[in-house]
């Protein structure tokens, strides 16, 4: 479920993304077809091969085109920042604005017939949005379009009708092959996506697996030793680092009088302990059975081991319904000051640990001090 959520976050993110692109794409054509129109108007009077009036081509080739722009434009721009809609409805706005916006360059230079197809290429792009009942309006829109700029070339060349009627047959016959295309990028695109979410899932869960032990929630023993080794092997008097084996003790009696599944209770409530005591400093996790391993990225004895004894003394507080006793815990404190590969840190921390079993349990020995802290 987790994951699923991140998936659809990230593809929320990703169309966001999209749709602000086509609403500062939209932004910079219209300027640019807005220079263009009057960079070539002035051209046409300046060499007098206009073949409309100056008021004609103002109003047909500047102002009309740059309004339906430029209202395109606030469309997008007025949907990607509207709370009220879904994203679906921001997507399909944004889609339709950059067909139409293609369409009517079209139209307006419908002299220029390769341009009668420039909105599929639009179409290709919103795609992306992954809409495949709105995508087939949108095709209809396109195919439509080019149909329209055909009637205005003949509208504008009479004299070319059977020309204009021929390159409108290669058109849509080239449209809907674009179409198609289309469509399939479209419905390929949606299954490698869907392959890579759920390749992503199959690894963040393999990731969660491997990282965490399933029964009490700290981190495994395979991501403790690889966390902590080099942690271990980076160690100097200048920056020390602690650890502390852990061990629950008469855990076998429990098993053996309340059942594996109450000793397994217990299990849990200390991992819930531990996991309260991961932060910058400690790393908790499961080496096996009911021993637990505490790596300090700061060797700072006293500071370590008044937080084992913290944690010690709240797992003793620890209450049970199947059982009157508190169960008890005995730990092993080493501290590093050299660099030292992670199995002989966890040895020196387990060797304190024999002594806090030997004196008595329920206690802490930092390792090379006989006495029981």
């Amino acid at each position: 479920m987790q994951s699923q959520v991140i998936q659809q976050s990230a593809v929320r993110q990703l169309e966001s993304e999209i749709r602000s692109n086509i609403a500062k794409l939209l932004v910079a054509m219209t300027i640019c077809c807005a220079l263009i129109e009057i960079g070539m108007g002035l051209y046409f009077w300046v060499s007098q091969t206009m073949h409309q009036t100056p008021s004609e081509y103002i109003v047909f080739r500047i102002l009309q085109p740059t309004v339906l722009n430029a209202l395109l434009c606030l469309l997008v721009f007025a949907a990607n920042h509207s709370k009220e809609h879904q994203d679906r409805f921001r997507n399909r706005v944004a889609a339709i604005s950059l067909i139409v916006f293609a369409a009517q360059i079209s139209w307006v230079h419908s002299y220029f017939i390769p341009m009668w197809c420039l909105s599929l290429f639009a179409l290709m792009y919103v795609s992306v949005f992954h809409d495949p009942f709105f995508q087939r309006i949108e095709a209809g829109i396109c195919l439509g379009s080019i149909g329209l700029s055909c009637w205005q070339h003949i509208a504008d060349y009479p004299e070319q009708l059977s020309f204009s009627l021929q390159c409108l047959a290669v058109a849509e016959f080239v449209g809907v092959l674009i179409i198609y295309m289309s469509f399939q990028l479209e419905s390929f695109s949606r299954k490698e996506f869907l392959l890579n979410a759920e390749s992503d899932a199959g690894k963040r869960r393999y990731q969660s697996e491997y990282e965490k032990d399933k029964l009490t929630g700290v981190y495994s023993r395979a991501y403790l030793i690889e966390q902590s080794s080099y942690i271990f092997d980076n160690c100097n008097e200048f920056s020390p680092a602690g650890i502390a084996m852990l061990d629950i003790d008469d855990f076998k009696k429990v098993n053996d009088t309340y059942g594996h599944d109450n000793g397994d209770v217990v299990l849990q409530k200390f991992g819930e302990i531990l996991n309260s005591y991961n932060d910058g400093n400690t790393f908790c996790g499961r080496y096996g059975g009911e021993e637990f391993v505490i790596v300090f990225k700061y060797g700072e004895p006293k500071m370590n081991c008044d937080t084992i004894e913290e944690l010690r003394a709240d797992f003793e507080k620890a209450s049970f319904p199947f059982m009157d006793e508190h169960v008890t815990l005995s730990a092993g404190y080493y501290n590093a000051e050299a660099q030292t590969d992670f199995d002989t840190a966890l040895k020196m921390a387990d060797d304190a640990l024999y002594i806090s079993k030997r004196s008595g349990k329920n206690r802490l020995t930092v390792h090379n001090k006989a006495e029981a802290m």
